[in-house]
């Protein structure tokens, strides 16, 4: 079997987008993990991951930006192959990212 992928999202009150995201990837054969980090989102998007099963959710008391929310999730992430998403992605589809498939994968 092909490696699978650990994708990485971090988020910052991206509450009306990110379940669309989270749909997409979740279930894609490329991913083994979904990683979304938190980033002291003051809307619900919390309580939108925690609602989706099997996504592995870190939460950042404060906001610590981008670089450092994907720097956290790539340190937890348990697969050789990073994939990062932005959870704001509009009108993504499994397409998209099976079209992100490198070779090997």
């Amino acid at each position: 079997m092909a490696n699978k992928v650990s994708c990485i999202i971090p988020a910052y009150n991206e509450s009306k987008t990110i379940k669309n995201v989270l749909n997409v990837v979740k279930n894609h054969e490329l991913v083994g993990e979904v990683i979304v980090i938190n980033d002291g989102s003051n809307d619900n998007t919390k309580e939108i991951v925690e609602k989706i099963r099997g996504i592995k959710l870190i939460n950042n008391d404060e906001n610590m930006g981008k670089s450092a929310s994907v720097a956290k999730g790539i340190k937890l992430s348990k697969n050789e192959i990073i994939m990062l998403l932005d959870a704001d992605l509009k009108n993504l589809n499994k397409n998209h990212v099976t079209s992100l498939r490198l070779t090997g994968i």
